[in-house]
């Protein structure tokens, strides 16, 4: 069930997403992530499923049904405020942040908010050789990987 729930969400195929979760889906496990989501959203319908209102309209149902902002997914691993940073979809920022994203210095170094690199380096200059390291593997992206890898428009 966890591949077609994963798959359902790349499609955004929100009625199979509300069958699967009925049926006790979790959209939090493996093969399900939000980064992984993200990353259709960078292909648009050919590559995703559906247009771009009806996959930003399968994120905010996500996230209202318990989908977590922070889990890692895609690869490089990364948090879903970042791989939408990546993907250069600011209307995906929006819902990903009012669902309760973590806005940190990575994920402005990501989405080109200045002020929240500003912070970040304020608050440890040891912030710009940090690794956003969610799953303490020490491989985590850096800020710098986070801004290079930037497709929002202005960043």
């Amino acid at each position: 069930m966890r591949a077609a729930v994963g798959e359902a969400g790349r499609l955004a195929f929100q009625g199979a997403l509300e069958l699967l979760v009925k049926a006790g889906a979790d959209l939090n496990a493996a093969f399900s992530q939000l980064p992984s989501v993200a990353r259709s959203f960078a292909g648009g319908p050919a590559r995703g499923g559906g247009s771009l209102r009806e996959r930003l309209a399968c994120l905010e149902w996500m996230l209202t049904h318990g989908a977590d902002p922070e889990q890692l997914g895609a690869w490089p691993s990364a948090r879903a405020i970042v791989v939408a940073g990546f993907v250069g979809v600011p209307e995906y920022v929006k819902i990903l942040r009012k669902g309760g994203a973590k806005m940190d210095g990575f994920a402005g170094a990501a989405i080109g908010d200045r002020k929240l690199v500003e912070r970040a380096l304020a608050a440890g200059p040891d912030f710009a050789q940090a690794r956003d390291d969610s799953d303490q593997s020490g491989r985590g992206l850096t800020a710098l990987h986070c801004a290079a890898g930037s497709r929002m428009p202005k960043a």
